[in-house]
């Protein structure tokens, strides 16, 4: 390959990599952190709350629905897993909603969708209202969970996914409304001539160079990464961590502690690990964190599942 090429993604053919004319995190541009980007990360990221709630929220209230709607623990099961069909068919989705209605506009409707789930459930009086409205809050949180982290990467960095702020507005040609939300988020005195001219011109090859398919997924060339990736999100659900969330409440009554001393423990420990995450991602990279956390999550379910053999056996 010469030193002037690139090979680009699943485009799968040779492109110029000239840095003056497609590179997006070049340049001497600000990068600023102003205000419009921090308020408009957090109410993004407030998507996220959302679903960690909607995930949790099926412990701690199991046995008071259970006796108000007289449900069955199997039929509790349903309302549990409802969330996660709902989650599949909202991310299957969440790609061409969010190109078609832009990332704002994505967050918007799984907003609608979240409302209209909790209010189903809030004043459900039987099992198909409170299942349906689970579903769709898995609905929402389906789309969320991927147009959420798309979004903030996209206003809050300076390398190239930051150069893609404002990107859908762009590839649709709407060029006033384009640069006036870059500038709004750059700050009313920022120069954003030559960011608007790096997106405009990477925007222009996207569009020429659009032929990939889902089928290019499956060159050999993308093996690794494909097994990886794909991989790391299976083996994540088999390690039963919704099940664990959703009935956590019943975990810890079964073992003989309190409910909500319990539940009230593993969230504190979640959103300490998390912290810890942020602060030493950098420092000692993604994979050595994934393999400690991965034994970690090993080793715990082991001793769940050993503390309950030992129960039953004896």
């Amino acid at each position: 390959m010469e030193k002037n090429e690139l090979f680009e993604g699943l485009v799968g053919r040779t492109v110029p990599a000239n840095q003056e004319e497609y590179s997006l995190g070049g340049g001497d541009r600000s990068s600023s952190v102003t205000f419009p980007v921090i308020f408009s990360t957090l109410v993004a990221v407030s998507g996220s709350y959302a679903f960690g709630n909607a995930v949790g929220y099926s412990s701690p209230v199991a046995n008071g629905i259970m006796e108000d709607l007289g449900l069955s623990v199997a039929e509790y099961g349903v309302f549990g897993s409802a969330i996660t069909v709902g989650g599949m068919l909202g991310a299957l989705f969440s790609g061409k909603t969010a190109d078609l209605v832009g990332r704002r506009g994505a967050m918007g409707i799984s907003d609608i969708f979240c409302i209209t789930g909790w209010l189903a459930i809030l004043f459900s009086k039987d099992a198909l209202w409170l299942d349906l409205g689970r579903f769709l809050v898995g609905c929402g949180s389906g789309v969320s969970v991927y147009v959420v982290p798309v979004y903030v990467a996209e206003i809050t960095t300076k390398d190239i996914r930051g150069a893609f702020t404002s990107l859908n507005i762009a590839k649709n040609d709407q060029t006033k409304e384009f640069e006036t939300s870059l500038q709004h988020l750059r700050g009313k005195n920022a120069d954003i001539s030559k960011e608007s001219a790096d997106i405009r011109g990477y925007t222009e090859y996207l569009q020429q160079n659009s032929e990939g398919g889902l089928r290019d997924l499956f060159q050999q060339k993308y093996k690794n990464s494909m097994i990886v990736g794909v991989g790391l999100l299976v083996f994540q659900q088999l390690t039963g961590l919704n099940g664990f969330s959703y009935y956590a409440s019943f975990i810890f009554e079964s073992a003989g502690i309190n409910s909500t001393v319990g539940s009230i423990a593993v969230a504190a420990l979640q959103i300490s690990m998390c912290i810890m995450g942020v602060l030493f991602i950098d420092k000692s990279g993604r994979r050595p964190l994934l393999l400690i956390s991965s034994v970690g999550t090993c080793l715990g379910c082991f001793i769940t599942g050993f503390s309950f053999f030992l129960q039953v056996s004896s």
